[in-house]
């Protein structure tokens, strides 16, 4: 069952905006409208930070298949509007705590349908067939860091508190073979396999730097602004052309993904039940509790 606050926003950015045909999303979320140039606002509103827990990976999912079939949506913005400076703050851990006295050598079964919902989602954004540009107005840790690397184009807010990158060691988890692949083909090799074995979060400037951004701007206002415009560049390309390359570039990858889900999704159970994996994210999601 999806979680009543969670709620995604398609807002218009421009006067004589149409109505979108997509009706038949979740009720947790919200239908505005399309700009005149067919580009739709995508607002995280899973308070308090976006964390990615299974309904809200579902509730993703969803929309994109649903954008996907909507002819008024030619592109697609993906913002946070959670009244805090987060794009999103990766995984809910909490959902990774398993009963203790569990045996490690049987993957919870909760366990491997979370990790079946991280790959479907990143799947779900990586195969859309339409452009999708990141406005990313905050921090993006980890499952942050995830989805804005399905984006075709990321758009990163200026500002101290704002970081970026896969953090997953420092919580006591490893990233999946498909998720470090995609940080290294972005960032190159060397310095992806530094970034996940450290955990390392940059600022934008950094990320801007190593290619992980392709913009920084000053403002939420024009990240948003930027993104909107570079979404309608997209669009503007005719689409039979722009969307076979993507499939081109993209497809092979996320086949193999899929023919590695099942698989991937009983390793990462089994990761997770490690007592001492368990031991790290027990400490950490108490830790959150008392702040």
């Amino acid at each position: 069952m999806l979680a009543a606050r969670q709620v995604i926003r398609l807002a218009s950015a421009r006067t004589g905006a149409r109505a979108l045909a997509t009706a038949s999303l979740p009720s947790s979320l919200h239908l505005s409208a399309s700009t005149t140039d067919g580009v739709a606002i995508l607002e995280m509103k899973d308070a308090p930070v976006n964390a990615l827990s299974s309904a809200f990976m579902e509730s993703l999912c969803i929309a994109a298949d649903q954008l996907a079939r909507d002819e008024a949506v030619r592109a697609v913005v993906l913002t946070s509007n959670v009244g805090r400076p987060v794009f999103s703050a990766g995984l809910n851990l909490a959902e990774l705590i398993v009963d203790e006295g569990g045996d490690p050598a049987k993957p919870d079964k909760r366990l491997v349908s979370f990790m079946s919902h991280i790959g479907a989602v990143t799947r779900a954004w990586l195969s859309f067939p339409k452009p999708m540009v990141a406005s990313i107005n905050g921090a993006a840790p980890a499952g942050g860091c995830m989805l804005a690397l399905t984006a075709d184009y990321r758009v990163m807010q200026a500002g101290q508190k704002h970081k970026i990158g896969l953090n997953e060691t420092q919580v006591g988890v490893s990233a999946p073979w498909w998720l470090s692949t995609m940080l290294q083909d972005t960032v190159g090799v060397r310095r992806g396999e530094r970034m996940l074995q450290l955990g390392e979060l940059v600022g934008p400037e950094e990320a801007l730097d190593m290619g992980l951004v392709d913009e920084v701007m000053p403002t939420e206002a024009e990240t948003l602004a930027r993104a909107v415009e570079m979404a309608a560049k997209f669009a503007a390309v005719p689409d039979h052309s722009r969307r076979d390359t993507k499939q081109a570039l993209r497809g092979p990858f996320v086949t193999q993904m899929e023919d590695r889900a099942a698989q991937d999704a009983t390793a990462f159970a089994t990761h997770v039940m490690d007592p001492n994996v368990q031991k790290q994210l027990r400490s950490i999601v108490e830790g959150l509790g008392k702040r």
